[in-house]
């Protein structure tokens, strides 16, 4: 029980001193009070603690420095003081912007030297090339995917016409409807992949080209998952075509965009080839939805 006791005690001693108001009368206690512990544990006097104790009695006993003085400062640094530091940390925040815009504002307008500019004019001349070498290679894969793509319509008109009768006489064969259909949907579903992938291309090109360029900087934001977002790959007669129908699926973030393409041969359940497309600067990957 006496455990308990000392245990309660100690808890409620701490509580007191812990609290922000006890710890602020304690120190203004010492500020305005300090001679009185000096002369009673540090004065080196030859006296009897008994004079000391009456010395202090004497001269700074006063309840004006004893308590009211510090219980005023206490209540000042528990109340009036954080508002006061906040509001001056505001004004110098405040401070800090405006003297970053007026810095911003004096080195915007600054002139460079003339060896900033030829090195800026080098870099971008640098980067005028590299963009020319992306894009020419790129062209080149897409004019090669739009080829291989005509050449997979083609055969796909052709599957759809049937078989060809040549003016020879030759002896009928069984013609089996379902081969010709299978046939049709699986170039039905590369046409839809070649399309996804001129697309994934195209939007990587968009990620690589500067801002200057209506590029995207290093970044798929601006391939929103609408018409807005789309136009900025391919024109509508590109993203509706023979083949299928395409939009983003997922807007683009800084690191990858989602697109999304429906193909236009019907499968034997009544819907379409569909895939979806992950694209990020270095890779693009096809899903297969349907």
């Amino acid at each position: 029980m006496f455990q308990e006791f000392r245990k309660s005690i100690q808890l409620i001693l701490y509580e007191r001193v812990t609290s922000p108001l006890s710890g602020a009368f304690i120190f203004s206690w010492f500020v305005w009070n300090w001679r009185i512990p000096y002369l009673l544990l540090f004065d080196n006097a030859p006296l009897p603690f008994s004079e000391k104790l009456n010395y202090v009695e004497l001269k700074y006993l006063n309840p004006y420095f004893n308590f009211i003085y510090p219980i005023l400062s206490a209540l000042f640094l528990t109340t009036i003081y954080p508002f006061a530091t906040t509001g001056i940390l505001n004004i110098w925040l405040r401070f800090r912007v405006w003297q970053n815009t007026i810095k911003n504002k004096i080195e915007k307008n600054q002139l460079l030297t003339l060896e900033q500019s030829i090195q800026l004019r080098s870099e971008l001349a640098s980067q005028r090339e590299q963009i020319a070498k992306l894009i020419s290679s790129k062209d080149e894969e897409i004019r090669a995917l739009v080829t291989q793509r005509d050449s997979v319509i083609d055969e796909n008109n052709k599957l759809k016409q049937g078989p060809n009768v040549t003016s020879q006489a030759v002896v009928p064969q069984a013609f089996d409807s379902s081969r010709i259909r299978d046939a049709a949907i699986d170039q039905n579903r590369s046409a839809v992949l070649a399309d996804l992938t001129t697309l994934a291309q195209k939007a990587q090109r968009y990620y690589f080209a500067p801002t200057v360029l209506t590029g995207g900087g290093n970044s798929f934001v601006g391939l929103t998952a609408d018409a807005a977002g789309l136009g900025l790959l391919a024109s509508t007669a590109f993203t509706d075509n023979a083949s299928g129908t395409y939009t983003i699926k997922t807007a683009g973030t800084a690191t990858t965009v989602v697109l999304h393409g429906v193909g236009k041969t019907a499968l034997n359940d009544g819907t379409f080839p569909t895939y979806d497309m992950t694209v990020t600067a270095d890779t693009f990957v096809a899903t297969k939805i349907n």
